[in-house]
């Protein structure tokens, strides 16, 4: 694949990714405001004022760290948005062509042909654990599987196990209202290609049925959590109080997992403390050794009573833990034995 030519914006942004940049572009130019760097060559490349953006050809101009107002400033200057790439550096181990553009107060993201919305920090946060870092990277051959999502956020990972060739399905479940509505947004751009692969619901998973009163933070939608413990995440951020419904897990999830009995299961669960409770449900309705694999992430420093678990019905699992203030970690896990 030809390399996009390209005009970065920034002299010190780009030096502090100056060799990731040049493998995957070719730097046309720099555009830097600042008269020190303008009128100048860097390595053969020249350094220009916004005056360059009239003259030069280029596929488009590439934001480095770009989640601030630069793409407006841009854009003012007769750029097209569908022009203004941010550069990704972690760019995973799966895909050929990563494109980030600039459409206004969004980042539109496509990762091969999977495209989604990024629309605050925790998205970029979500994006490059799932399509840059292969949090949920896993092969079991060309095994036909079914794929359940708890905790579906804005659906990127949804999507991320969608565009695979062997998952024929993808269940979602995600409780709060707007994070739902981003979700269906980001689904609706791959209406053709894997859409129909994804049936998503706009509950929270439990050991009970009903209906809460949690708090929500709009910049913040991957960390809102449906359990009264743990204590506040983000403070200081804009929240308020919204109702969510709540259905027992083991209850909702048996006729999907005997819908598809012939079928390999993979659960990823990342639902902030949650987890617990689903898997005592799971475990209440006599499902939780139907899975083949569990990919989450464990909250609270509690994750021992999942590996407690997933000894005794026959798993082998793995967990690097991640520490901080949520004193979260990693669990997977994959069935060995009945």
């Amino acid at each position: 694949m030809r390399k996009r030519r390209a005009i970065v914006y920034g002299m010190e942004r780009f030096l502090k990714y100056e060799q990731p940049i040049l493998e995957q572009y070719e730097v046309a130019c720099i555009l830097d405001p600042a008269e020190k760097y303008q009128g100048k060559f860097y390595r053969g490349i020249p350094v220009f004022d916004f005056r360059c953006l009239i003259a030069a050809v280029y596929d488009c101009v590439l934001l480095v760290e770009g989640r601030d107002n630069s793409g407006e400033l841009i854009h003012s200057y007769g750029v097209p948005w569908d022009k203004i790439f941010i550069f990704v550096n972690e760019r995973g181990n799966e895909w050929e062509d990563v494109v980030l553009t600039v459409e206004g107060t969004k980042i539109k993201a496509r990762f091969d042909t999977t495209q989604f919305f990024l629309r605050n920090q925790t998205d970029f946060w979500v994006m490059h654990e799932i399509f840059c870092r292969d949090e949920y990277s896993f092969s079991i051959q060309d095994a036909p599987c079914i794929v359940f999502d708890v905790g579906m956020n804005v659906g990127l990972a949804t999507l991320y196990f969608a565009q695979k060739d062997n998952v024929e399905r993808v269940y979602s479940f995600e409780p709060f209202p707007a994070t739902y509505a981003q979700a269906l947004e980001n689904f609706s751009l791959n209406c053709e290609t894997i859409g129909s692969k994804i049936q998503a619901f706009n509950f929270g998973l439990s050991d009970y049925d009903g209906e809460e009163t949690f708090s929500y933070m709009p910049d913040y939608p991957g960390n809102a959590r449906t359990v009264h413990e743990g204590g506040e995440t983000n403070p200081g951020a804009e929240r308020f109080d919204v109702d969510v419904k709540i259905k027992d897990a083991g209850r909702i999830l048996r006729p999907f997992f005997e819908k598809h009995k012939d079928k390999l299961i993979v659960m990823k669960i990342d639902c902030e403390g949650a987890e617990y409770a689903i898997f005592s449900s799971l475990d209440r309705e006599g499902i939780l050794h139907w899975p083949t694999i569990f990919m989450m992430e464990t909250h609270m420093g509690k994750e021992q009573l999942l590996k407690n678990h997933l000894k005794y019905k026959g798993y082998a699992f793995f967990s690097p833990y991640m520490g901080g203030q949520g004193k979260n970690g990693m669990l997977y896990a994959v069935k060995i034995k009945e």
